[in-house]
């Protein structure tokens, strides 16, 4: 009767305290599960944030040099243009096009036939600067006095068919620049004839730089 006793008691002390060490187990690996699971996602959230302010500040350098490069070939390109006209030449900026006569005719509303070889201007070429606007032009008249108007277009080349190789060809020079947005030079003149282009002419135009 008192080993029974003494032996429940014992067993008693025992499951109390493999009770006791099991909770402590318990209470020692909580912390570090919930560690190993907090620190990773701290770090990531840590490294994102700096890639993302590293590429914002790249896009910020990158933008910062563009302006500055436009600013840089702007002021070179003024310098240009201001040099051209301090040598007495008329500036011109618009964009290149290079057409048959008859393009040219129906782009300015002209007749074909107005000068009687209609042929020859459907064979012909022409190269035409289309101003970004309505300019004010100043130049020589081909009678010699001088003349004055206004223009959305100027004549920059030309091939006529009717003159075969012995006529002037200022038209293909222009050729690859068709389309292309351009600054030009020159000393314009108008026509005093029906011959085309119907706007003021620079066929010795000199190219300042393109865009």
């Amino acid at each position: 009767m008192k080993r029974s006793v003494l032996t429940a008691v014992a067993m008693a002390a025992l499951l109390s305290l493999a009770v006791a060490l099991g909770g402590c187990g318990g209470k020692g690996e909580t912390p570090t599960s919930a560690g190993e699971a907090t620190v990773p996602e701290a770090v990531e959230e840590s490294s994102t944030e700096d890639e993302g302010a590293a590429k914002a500040a790249e896009e910020e350098a990158k933008k910062a040099a563009e302006e500055e490069a436009a600013q840089a070939l702007e002021q070179e390109h003024a310098a240009v243009r201001a040099e051209a006209e301090a040598n007495g030449l008329s500036v011109f900026t618009g964009t290149v096009h290079v057409m048959g006569g008859t393009d040219l005719c129906a782009f300015e509303d002209v007749d074909p036939n107005m000068n009687g070889n209609p042929d020859d201007v459907a064979m012909s070429t022409y190269a035409i600067l289309v101003l970004d606007g309505t300019e004010h032009v100043v130049g020589m008249g081909a009678d010699g006095p001088p003349r004055e108007g206004d223009a959305d277009h100027v004549g920059i080349g030309k091939h006529v068919a009717i003159f075969g190789d012995l006529g002037d060809d200022s038209a293909s020079r222009w050729a690859e620049y068709d389309g292309m947005r351009v600054c030009v030079a020159g000393e314009p003149w108008f026509q005093t004839d029906v011959s085309l282009p119907f706007a003021p002419r620079m066929f010795d135009a000199e190219l300042l730089y393109t865009e």
